[in-house]
């Protein structure tokens, strides 16, 4: 600046007494040299900042954490617990500690903590812990069944489900079955074929142990006449024909009871055509196709369906 108004500025970090000298000219002659004193005081501290904390633990298990402070003046801090954890341990340094919940302790605990930069306490900060409860429960498993049966004669079901934990378990019908009624409540039921009915029937069912569910399990169900009769067997096929060539063939089904038969086309084929005259199958390939390509079939004797059974065609290219 310029006398008499000047700016001082201390050196950076500099704290004490300073002083320069100085003298005025009245433009003829010097006044006396007089000194100008200057005392730096430290500059005031900022305190530091603690933060609050929510964390989470699972019940039994210890918990590795970090309390948070800042300074704005970048002191180093250290850290001291004010209130310890009413349902746990706390062990460790600050920053860094180590929370361990009373053994069975479920629910919420918490601790608070200062920080200190050598001059000034921080606020006081809390560190709040939810210690959450551990599900061991083990899911029960469902048994997949085999009845066998009479024509319009009801069958007692036994379904059978285990559970590790010994739990009471809930049996829970998923998908009915379409052939017959069900009654009663698991695990015991009775099935009620539908009047005349002859076959396969099904029923899928779970269990719940209160808290899941189990894998879904199967139950089937073959239900005999009580004629005699016999259902017929039918047989697979492997057919070979070339690329754009038609190839006929017979279906092969055994009757045990020697009744007359006839044929289903239960699927396919998906990559060429099936034509049908008398007892005789004509299969031809679609245009430009190679590869294999199937039929499915059943048998029928009047009163039973037989097995599905498969026919597999290999079309073979054309040599050049």
């Amino acid at each position: 600046g310029t006398g008499p108004d000047y700016v001082y500025t201390p050196d950076p970090g500099f704290v004490g007494d300073d002083s320069f000298s100085f003298l005025a000219n009245d433009g003829q002659d010097n006044s006396n040299v007089a000194v100008a004193s200057i005392t730096v005081a430290p500059a005031p501290n900022n305190p530091p900042i603690a933060e609050n904390l929510e964390l989470q633990t699972p019940s039994g298990e210890a918990l590795n954490l970090t309390v948070v402070a800042s300074d704005a003046d970048l002191d180093p801090l250290t850290y001291q617990v004010l209130q310890p954890p009413q349902n746990g341990t706390l062990s460790g340094t600050g920053p860094d500690y180590v929370y361990t919940p009373d053994p069975g302790f479920i629910g919420t605990d918490s601790f608070s903590f200062v920080a200190s930069d050598g001059q000034d306490f921080s606020n006081e900060a809390f560190a709040t812990i939810e210690v959450i409860a551990v599900n061991n429960n083990t899911p029960p498993v469902a048994e997949d069944a085999l009845f066998q049966g009479t024509q319009d004669v009801a069958i007692e079901i036994g379904l059978f489900a285990v559970d590790e934990d010994n739990d009471p378990l809930v049996f829970i019908i998923v998908n009915a079955p379409l052939h017959g009624e069900l009654i009663g409540n698991g695990p015991d039921y009775l099935y009620v074929p539908d009047i005349g009915y002859v076959g396969d029937d099904s029923f899928s069912y779970k269990v719940n142990d209160g808290q899941v569910d189990s894998n879904t399990a199967n139950v089937s169900i073959t239900i005999s006449s009580n004629s005699g009769n016999s259902p017929p067997i039918a047989e697979d096929r492997f057919i070979e024909t070339q690329q754009e060539s038609s190839v006929t063939f017979n279906l092969f089904a055994f009757d045990p009871d020697q009744d007359p038969l006839t044929f289903i086309i239960v699927s396919g084929p998906l990559n060429g055509v099936l034509s049908v005259s008398g007892t005789s199958f004509t299969y031809t390939p679609n245009p430009g196709f190679v590869g294999s390509d199937f039929i499915e079939f059943k048998a029928n004797d009047g009163q039973f369906d037989s097995n599905v059974a498969l026919i597999e065609i290999d079309v073979q290219p054309i040599d050049d």
